[in-house]
């Protein structure tokens, strides 16, 4: 430390106690006020900067956060999450500029009672997700951040990830824990996006572990299952179930406009009534519309038998699986070709 060094130079160096209280001020800040990484040595220099006239109040009054900072960190706080009844989760969707702002409050979560560890999990940018750890002696944060591709000190770390989804980020989290403490690792539970094999079909809950729930998350197979998902993937089952019923109102009343009607198609034939050309599916809608204004998808007309000669013909079309309508395709001679 510097102040250590002024010790043992042999000429006079004088500091004011405005210097004096900004040295003291970075000690406090670097060890949390003497929290982390103190020793006997630490506070000889932080007394010694006290007696060069450095003022301890004068710092904890230019280290005050600013009101709306405050509401922040309380409101991130308040819907913190306590995992395996010791250590504390706190999450932020929303993207934070200052990373410093997590490592406050880290240090914040940290003066609740039972709390061994804090782990702020932050968005510092669309597609990279930041955590500080913060702990006591008795919980290595470094340790935990390594094995995320960060580092730092044992209970003071932290790491920055490159991932959109900060749910996966958590779950990881949480299963590093859970193998680290000593506690098996607990299943999650996601919603299906799809029908998975063996596991579920689309909009199912299930229970599965950790990380084969955070690769399907991270697939895009499925979402994690809180109350939020939850609740939209309900309210999206219940608008498709009513836009279900509306296409299946509006499927039958086409039905019914479909249903026994008939169109005449004069085709020119040659000897023995032998039909030159092939009739279409584009002929038949053509006609259709023509005669009854109804335009009908041609992929969904199945004929009963192929158009190969004069004759009456029934034409099916498939409106939905289970509402089909049919017609009558009658074929006639041109005699006027």
């Amino acid at each position: 430390m510097l102040i250590e060094l002024i010790y043992f130079l042999n000429q006079k160096i004088d500091i004011t106690p405005f210097e004096a209280s900004i040295m003291y001020g970075g000690m406090a800040i670097d060890t949390n006020y003497f929290t982390y990484r103190t020793n006997s040595r630490t506070l000889d220099a932080a007394s010694q900067l006290i007696s060069m006239g450095a003022e301890s109040d004068k710092v904890k009054f230019w280290f005050r956060q600013e009101f709306s900072k405050m509401l922040k960190m309380n409101q991130l706080i308040s819907n913190m999450e306590i995992y395996m009844d010791r250590f504390a989760i706190v999450k932020s969707n929303e993207i934070i500029e200052n990373r410093s702002f997590l490592a406050k409050v880290a240090e914040n979560v940290l003066n609740i009672q039972n709390i061994e560890a804090a782990f702020v999990v932050g968005r510092l940018q669309e597609k990279e997700i930041g955590i500080s750890a913060r702990s006591y002696n008795n919980v290595n944060v470094q340790i935990i951040m390594e094995q995320m591709g960060g580092g730092g000190h044992m209970n003071s770390a932290a790491t920055q990830i490159e991932e959109s989804n900060i749910d996966i980020i958590v779950g990881t989290l949480k299963n590093i824990l859970a193998l680290e403490y000593k506690e098996r690792a607990k299943n999650m539970k996601v919603i299906l996006l799809e029908d998975i094999k063996n596991k579920g079909n689309k909009n199912d809950i299930i229970e599965i572990t950790l990380g084969y729930g955070n690769f399907l998350i991270k697939e895009k197979k499925a979402l994690l299952a809180n109350d939020k998902n939850i609740k939209k993937i309900e309210k999206d089952k219940q608008l498709k179930e009513q836009q279900d019923l509306e296409h299946t109102a509006l499927m039958n009343k086409l039905k019914k406009d479909i249903d026994n009607k008939q169109i005449n198609l004069k085709i020119t034939v040659g000897p023995k009534g032998k039909i030159y050309r092939k009739i279409t599916m584009k002929q038949i809608v053509d006609e259709f519309f023509k005669e009854f204004n109804i335009l009908i998808n041609k992929k969904k007309i199945v004929l009963d038998s192929e158009i190969n000669s004069l004759g009456v013909y029934k034409a099916s079309v498939v409106l939905k699986k289970d509402i089909t309508a049919s017609f009558i395709i009658n074929v006639t001679e041109n005699k006027n070709e």
